[in-house]
């Protein structure tokens, strides 16, 4: 199997500084982060076949519907404010909107409720579109295979997917293409320069390797983007949904070498990874206790401007 040496995607840099190695399933991944502009990223990465084994229904969740009922009830109330500041930023009654990586469906499901044209795409070949998400318009493949019509999308949004894209900047030419002038892109992504990531290394929940191929931070997020005429607009650095559970899974993985396995015991799946029961007991049982002190942490980091996860609003600038 041919691991792939990538260059850096900001500025076509092949001198990387190795940061540490990542152990997943039977495989090994090693972090490095470029000298010149400083994004994390893994390399060499994985073939195409071994990373997609990494996205089966561990992943998506039965039905894609990807946690317990109670944190799935609390993930569509943060939904429903994501659209509320996307619609206060757009200033408009109608439009196109474009949610790349669309996973359940729930934010197609809210917008579409203002009436405003909405698609959605999986770029993912394991991902099943199933029943209840057949009032939505789904399309499972590749976006430069979709040849949406020049500037005709008013939002694009990219929920936690950002981080997955093997070639970042050709997602960011096709968006570039379709998008209409002054549109608007809304990315959420782990922040590799977080207090958390700092503090918890390779032990970091938001780390994810090897699906999170790339590890940004709000610098080259803006390095990224400026040559493809997008601008930052600006930065959310708290979010309740993500950041308060990094600090405590990353605490689980560095204290009781979880390995994220408690997140696993979250979601609407029975995980096919070993774990112990007793595990899964001690967190449940810390987790009342520790997650006031999380909350706070993820909201100190925040005030300070290293949350642990970032949401980007770009506004397409250029012609």
């Amino acid at each position: 199997m041919n691991w792939t040496v990538h260059t850096c995607p900001i500025d076509d840099n092949l001198d990387m500084r190795a940061e540490f190695l990542v152990r997943s399933r039977q495989y090994e991944f090693a972090v490095v982060r470029c000298k010149r502009c400083g994004l994390r990223m893994v390399n060499p990465q994985p073939p195409a076949d071994i990373l997609n084994s990494f996205y089966d229904t561990e992943y998506y969740g039965k039905q894609a519907v990807k946690f317990i009922p109670l944190i799935q009830y609390l993930r569509r109330l943060s939904i429903k404010k994501k659209v509320r500041d996307i619609m206060s930023r757009q200033k408009r009654e109608f439009g196109k909107a474009l949610d790349i990586g669309c996973a359940d469906g729930s934010f197609l499901f809210n917008i579409k409720q203002r009436q405003w044209d909405t698609a959605g795409l999986e770029i993912s070949p394991t991902f099943q579109k199933n029943s209840h998400l057949e009032e939505l318009n789904i399309i499972i493949g590749d976006l430069a295979d979709q040849h949406i019509p020049d500037q005709t999308v008013d939002v694009v949004t990219l929920w936690h997917v950002f981080e997955h894209l093997d070639d970042p900047n050709r997602y960011l030419r096709e968006i570039k293409r379709m998008l209409a002038p002054g549109g608007l892109v809304v990315l959420t992504v782990p922040n590799s320069d977080s207090w958390q990531a700092k503090l918890f290394g390779q032990d970091w929940f938001h780390l994810d390797v090897p699906r999170h191929l790339y590890h940004y931070t709000p610098s080259t997020i803006a390095k990224i983007i400026a040559p493809h005429g997008f601008q930052i607009e600006g930065i959310e650095h708290f979010s309740l949904e993500y950041n308060p559970y990094g600090y405590l899974q990353s605490f689980f993985n560095r204290v009781l070498r979880d390995d994220n396995r408690f997140y696993d015991a979250l979601k609407n799946i029975r995980s096919i990874r070993p774990t112990t029961f007793w595990r899964n007991i001690i967190c449940a049982l810390l987790t009342p206790i520790l997650v006031i002190p999380a909350i706070i942490m993820a909201w100190i980091e925040a005030q300070m401007g290293h949350g642990g996860t970032i949401r980007v609003y770009i506004k397409n600038t250029g012609s």
